[in-house]
């Protein structure tokens, strides 16, 4: 796959991302309080995958010089203090990271494209898990457990299912076939990957590189 197909490709799923989205706001109304401001997801430790480094680090580069720069030095700031904090959870067991919740206490790093007003700088390129947070999540790879943030759905409250498995099974297959039909033409892994080693390092123009551009 050339690069701008792979990038069409990444935009297909976000598009099927976007519509489940819309489709479970619609169904749940005020129940799903994903807005400006509501940033609590947005200081979970998480990583992403070099096709969305890629097209982050590409969206990047058509932003002013101020904003550009500004965002490398709290992405600097930032892996600095997630290596301190992964340290610490390492070596205290009373730090519990439990999933389907929100970081707890001694678990919260704000994402470096965080801005002050609780909105994301990155929004246009974000990642897909950025995309999905706030409605029920289904993974077919877990099949017994339907997520869903905390702030939006609470533990014994009944969720209507059977479309969220069938939409979210088709994104997760979808997913999964294009990242392994673009696996060739991406650049060799390089390790988990997070939102401010996209910011950091051009991975954009490493898979030119890879492509021979």
């Amino acid at each position: 796959m050339t690069k701008e197909e792979i990038y069409r490709a990444y935009e297909e799923v976000q598009g099927m991302v976007k519509r489940e989205f819309d489709r479970n706001l619609r169904l749940f109304g005020d129940r799903i309080q994903c807005r400006r401001g509501c940033s609590s997801c947005c200081y979970q430790l998480f990583e992403i995958t070099a096709i969305e480094a890629a097209y982050l680090a590409r969206w990047l580069k058509t932003q002013p010089a101020e904003e550009q720069a500004d965002l490398k030095a709290r992405a600097e700031r930032y892996r600095e203090a997630r290596a301190r904090l992964l340290q610490n959870w390492r070596g205290n067991r009373n730090l519990v990271q439990i999933e389907g919740k929100l970081p707890g206490e001694g678990l919260r790093l704000a994402c470096p494209a965080l801005g002050y007003d609780g909105a994301c700088r990155v929004y246009e390129a974000r990642p897909l898990v950025c995309r999905k947070y706030g409605m029920p999540i289904f993974n077919p790879e877990h099949p017994d457990r339907l997520g869903a943030c905390e702030l939006n759905f609470q533990d014994g409250q009944t969720i209507p299912s059977d479309e969220i498995i069938r939409n979210q099974s088709l994104i997760h297959h979808r997913w999964q076939e294009f990242r392994e039909q673009s696996r060739s033409s991406l650049p060799a892994d390089t390790g988990p990957m997070t939102v401010a080693d996209a910011i950091l390092f051009d991975y954009d123009e490493a898979l030119d590189r890879e492509q021979g551009q």
